[in-house]
């Protein structure tokens, strides 16, 4: 059996997982390309930086919306779990994949679950080597946006909303994928583990 790919994001509070929560998370698995997407109603809106919530365009009434993190969290673990693999047969790819890593790992952990996945690829390590080593550019921005323009990929709606950007990084990932580029050496294996401090986000 193969490796089964999803692509993950998600919209958070803030920098700190453990602290901060994810408010919006979405999931394409790639087979298909059918998608989950869920707004999550936080438990602690006052933690919430300013940043996050310009960022994301939304209000602290809207992050009191949603449903409750232990249901999205069942969905998107039974999501997972539908291809009938193990963690290990399970890659997720995500834009500045450590960010939503270290958040979906503090999320379910949370429930006393462990992510059901150990397999990560980060498109944006990918667009940068390819960006700086075979388009010659220097110093490239590689926020999704500006990798989308930069391969002049038409990009579907706004960013900083999960169900959006999971979209625009599947479309990333097919044009890195056309032009054959070397995804294997990128992917990696992060165990699920604990929050150890905040993780900066390039693209917030």
């Amino acid at each position: 059996m193969g490796l089964n790919y999803y692509f993950l994001d998600v919209e958070t509070t803030g920098l700190k997982a453990g602290w901060h929560e994810i408010s919006q998370i979405s999931i394409i698995r790639h087979s298909d390309r059918n998608q989950l997407s869920e707004y999550i109603r936080v438990s602690h809106p006052e933690r919430t930086t300013p940043e996050a919530l310009t960022a994301t365009g939304r209000t602290f009434a809207d992050l009191k919306k949603g449903i409750s993190k232990e249901e999205v969290i069942e969905k998107c673990h039974k999501f997972l779990l539908s291809d009938g693999g193990t963690d290990e047969q399970r890659c997720i790819i995500a834009h500045n994949a450590s960010f939503d890593r270290r958040f979906c790992y503090a999320s379910w952990e949370d429930i006393g679950k462990k992510f059901p996945a150990s397999l990560w690829l980060d498109t944006m390590a990918c667009a940068k080597y390819h960006l700086t080593r075979h388009m010659g550019l220097e110093k490239p921005s590689v926020k999704l946006d500006s990798c989308m323009d930069h391969y002049g990929l038409v990009k579907r709606g706004t960013s900083h909303n999960a169900t959006v950007d999971t979209q625009n990084n599947y479309l990333l990932y097919e044009h890195l994928k056309k032009i054959s580029f070397d995804f294997l050496p990128y992917i990696k294996r992060v165990p699920h583990e604990a929050p150890k401090g905040p993780e900066l986000r390039d693209d917030l």
